[in-house]
């Protein structure tokens, strides 16, 4: 077994088995190590049902930083979406926009977080929207200030 292989084995099962902190930290260190950490996606998705809103911020996080491999946990970090704690929310909407289009599930939720009374979360709905589904992302979200009056200077029509 390789030296990361191995780490990775021991980090799920301090992610499943440790304490409140070692849990934490177990998530984070999946989250560094990227998509090389594809296997923990399981265990970093029961971690998104945990009481403690630490962990389930930090597993939406390492899954997001796993990205497109963690498409399994797309379900799992919609239901975050509507998470009591905003930290839980803007996570989840991160994570499903670095999984991008295999995310296309969660358009609706995230245009229902733009809405969100917390301008962070807001933030990151937008974000994860323009990842995944630009057309979408550009409907809702309009052309940037910028953007718009530099097609009016031209006397050019925004696309739509």
């Amino acid at each position: 077994m390789s030296e990361d292989r191995h780490s990775i084995v021991e980090l799920i099962e301090a992610l499943q088995t440790g304490d409140f902190q070692i849990r934490n930290e177990a998530a984070v260190a999946l989250g560094e190590l990227g998509p090389q950490a594809r296997e923990s996606v399981p265990a970093l998705t029961r971690a998104l049902e945990a009481e403690d809103k630490y962990l389930r911020s930090h597993a939406a996080a390492a899954l997001g930083k796993i990205g497109p491999a963690a498409r399994t946990a797309v379900p799992a970090l919609t239901r975050l979406l509507k998470d009591k704690d905003e930290d839980v929310r803007g996570k989840a909407a991160a994570a499903l926009g670095h999984i991008g289009a295999e995310a296309s599930v969660a358009v609706g939720d995230l245009v229902e977080l733009l809405k969100d009374e917390c301008k962070a979360v807001r933030r990151q709905a937008a974000t994860a929207l323009k990842m995944i589904d630009p057309q979408t992302a550009a409907r809702y979200l309009g052309f940037l200030p910028g953007l718009r009056r530099w097609f009016e200077r031209r006397g050019l029509e925004k696309p739509s």
